[in-house]
């Protein structure tokens, strides 16, 4: 009793001079522990830290980002892994107490998404998982703290028994959470008290829980986007968070500073310099301890603060806490309780409040590319300037917690394609519309298998609601009516901490292909189709239609990425194989290109499949205007090779029919040719043959006139097929030309019809 007595003034002491100081009262020749909690995933978002808090990384900027204007840039980021000790349930009362007997020390493992990424990884852990480890007994004067463990620990006083390590390999799980935040099937209801906070002279900026119910109900007054709303709304009444199960409580005041007793470990605390563990420990601990005075017998308050497990602790702080974020919060919550932190008028904020409670659900933030907080279209990415409005998560988080799930038919996997019909056209409904809005793309499991760890694809249908309090009022007029594309690589688990990536969004997508110059398609990554198993390809989605409740896509698998070489069985076949929207009989990768170009003048231009994806401009779109013929011929295109797609041109002067032989030259462009007389063409494949003459009937009918018989009128050749060529084949080798070119210059047909 003596020993505590002293150990408690010792650490008041050291508090006065802003120490951290860990006093262990067992026997001083005791040389380790070995101890028993649970674990904390920690994810924070907001304003630069102070410099002792300051994170390992932050987030990136993008270069081309239509939506600066409609967002607020996320400054910093951090991750952070927490010890805590269990929590206990007084069986008297059937609150929760602190266990006395806890030996777990209060510290925070590590920092930085990178390590605490590869703690996860490593040990499969989540918020809530009991853990036992061993902590060896160390003496400050000869400690050394692992970079990763011990990196956040203060200084202690010379006087300190001994430094709590954490013993290399001793991390064991013994226990994993039972989380049960995702739907299956019966709504779940969301538990929470809310604490309103004063300390160390600081005022939290609402002084009553009733001003602050604006905020998180829908009651007459409240803001449109408030958090009843949005969990209404967006989880289509299958979480809910209403006033029978969250209760609102203070102004409390609270100590600041101080000494926070926790099983055999004292902590000093000072919240008028610092916001770390110890800090954080004490205003739970203050908080929870007063609202369990005030609860009445039967009121919402003492149900609340009994239930058992996953119960919202959110505290809200004064502005000028020395916190180094607008948000902190618990990512997951299996535990007795999981929390979060708002700074000041942030918690005015509902995005930033929606976004810290959708942690305690498990959700990661949301990427773009390299940008931590990239995704323009989801709560747990970019911050909205204007944030009450509500904004829905993106497809693969909507899926991920049971909020969504996809069209009819529209789960695809590799089974679903095969060589013959490898295109599937669905309509998806405005997400807002309904919970089956979304389109899953994976080609790394056939049919009938679990989600797998591959790459896979998700498309949505967003659509700017103008309605108050409706479905993504919020969401930016960038991505309004657009077919968003996101990747994900989680699975429908309550411990997948996986992050979905914002790629794209069409009809006219930001990704410049150069075989689809209108951007009407996407094209995704390659992966070697595989035979044997009959994975593996890639993914062009075409965006057909828009419109104010639905859009129309087509996703193509493709099982190579070019046709094939003449006379190759791949051409034979008479398929499209890549998705360039051109059958083996008229694609240049199979017919060489003298007969492309013999095909093409006498017949038109090729038409695609029925219903495919192809390089020229929709049927839907009036055809380019033409310009009045030009004065002199078009100069000879320069022997550079370009790096950069040709801007568009003016249409140079018609030919007069019949015109001389030109040379169609593929895949090439125009600064790709050279002087040397012209090799042989290749001979087209007997069956590319008997399709292209015998049969010229069985070509669907060119959509562009033919040019007029009289030899006065002006007559045009059609723009050759330009199916994409992709970056990781080599570029084929020049078609040369003859050293003596016709006069006046012909201009090549790609110049008669420019993109």
């Amino acid at each position: 009793m003596v020993l505590r007595l002293y150990c408690s003034i010792l650490a008041l002491l050291c508090a006065n001079i802003g120490l951290l100081c860990v006093v262990l009262t067992a026997a001083r020749s005791e040389k380790y522990i070995t101890a028993v909690g649970t674990v904390a995933i920690m994810s924070a978002f907001g304003r630069p830290p102070p410099p002792d808090e300051k994170p390992l990384s932050s987030a990136s900027t993008l270069d081309e980002n239509p939506d600066d204007s409609w967002h607020v840039a996320t400054t910093v980021r951090t991750d952070l892994v927490e010890l805590r000790c269990p929590e206990l349930r007084d069986p008297a009362t059937g609150f929760l107490m602190p266990d006395p007997n806890c030996k777990v020390p209060l510290r925070r493992l590590m920092r930085g998404s990178e390590a605490v990424a590869t703690f996860q990884r490593e040990n499969k852990v989540l918020t809530g998982d009991k853990f036992k480890a061993v902590f060896d007994i160390v003496d400050k004067s000869t400690a050394k703290a692992p970079p990763s463990f011990n990196s956040t620990r203060r200084r202690l006083p010379a006087t300190t028994v001994g430094i709590p390590q954490l013993r290399p390999g001793s991390f064991r799980l013994l226990e994993r959470g039972d989380q049960k935040e995702m739907y299956t099937g019966a709504p779940i209801q969301l538990r929470a008290v809310v604490y309103l906070l004063d300390f160390c002279g600081w005022k939290n900026p609402f002084r009553s829980a009733e001003e602050f119910r604006k905020y998180i109900f829908n009651e007459p007054g409240s803001v449109e986007g408030n958090l009843q709303n949005y969990y209404q709304t967006c989880s289509f009444n299958k979480t809910l968070w209403d006033p029978s199960s969250v209760v609102v409580v203070g102004p409390f005041t609270v100590d600041c500073k101080g000494v926070y007793i926790r099983g055999i470990f004292s902590t000093a605390f000072d919240a008028s310099t610092r916001c770390g563990p110890g800090e954080q420990a004490s205003w739970v601990h203050a908080a929870e301890s007063q609202a369990q005075k005030v609860a009445t017998k039967g009121s919402v308050l003492e149900a609340v603060l009994q239930y058992p497990t996953r119960r919202r602790v959110l505290v809200v702080l004064p502005s000028e806490a020395k916190c180094g974020f607008s948000g902190l919060a618990d990512v997951a919550c299996s535990s007795a309780t999981c929390r979060s932190y708002i700074k000041g008028t942030s918690a005015a904020d509902v995005s930033v409040l929606f976004h810290e409670l959708q942690h305690n659900i498990g959700l990661s933030h949301a990427h773009r590319g390299f940008e931590e907080y990239g995704d323009p279209a989801d709560p747990m990415g970019r911050s909205m300037r204007s944030s009450q409005a509500v904004r829905c998560h993106n497809a693969p988080y909507s899926w991920r917690i049971g909020w969504a799930t996809t069209v009819p038919n529209g789960n695809l996997s590799a089974g679903n394609f095969t060589l013959a019909s490898n295109r599937i056209r669905l309509t998806i409904p405005s997400s807002g519309l309904t919970d089956a809005n979304m389109v899953i793309v994976n080609l790394g499991r056939a049919a009938n298998e679990a989600p797998s760890r591959s790459i896979q694809y998700f498309l949505s249908y967003r659509v700017r609601n103008s309605t108050l309090g409706a479905y993504d009022r919020g969401l930016s007029s960038s991505y309004s009516q657009k077919i968003l594309i996101h990747t994900y690589d989680g699975t429908l688990s309550e411990r997948d901490f996986n992050r979905s990536d914002f790629i794209d969004a069409g009809p006219r997508f930001l990704q410049k292909d150069p075989a689809f110059p209108a951007r009407d398609v996407w094209t995704g990554p390659f992966t070697p189709f595989n035979s044997t198993s009959g994975l593996g390809g890639g993914l062009r989605v075409k965006v057909v239609s828009v419109g104010p409740s639905s859009a129309v896509v087509e996703v193509c698998r493709m099982y190579s990425q070019t046709e094939g070489k003449p006379g190759s069985v791949e051409c034979d076949s008479n398929l499209d194989r890549d998705c360039d929207g051109l059958p083996a009989a008229v694609d240049p990768d199979c017919i060489g290109a003298w007969t492309a170009l013999d095909s093409s003048m006498s017949q038109g231009p090729a038409s695609p499949l029925p219903g495919a994806m192809d390089g020229r401009q929709a049927a839907s779109s009036p055809p380019p205007a033409r310009s009045p013929p030009s004065s002199s011929p078009p100069a000879p295109p320069s022997p550079a090779r370009s790096t950069r797609s040709p801007s568009p041109r003016s249409p140079p002067p018609r030919l007069q029919s019949p015109p001389p032989r030109a040379v169609f030259l593929g895949r090439l462009g125009p600064t790709q040719m050279s002087s040397h007389p012209p090799a042989p063409p290749p001979s087209p494949s007997p069956q590319a043959m008997s399709l292209l003459l015998s049969h010229p009937s069985s070509m669907p009918p060119s959509p562009i006139p033919q040019p007029s018989p009289s030899r006065t009128q002006p007559s045009s050749l059609p723009p050759p097929p330009r199916p994409m060529l992709p970056a990781s084949l080599p570029r084929p080798q020049r078609l040369p030309l003859s050293p003596t070119p016709p006069s006046p210059p012909l201009p090549l047909p790609h110049q008669l019809h420019p993109p």
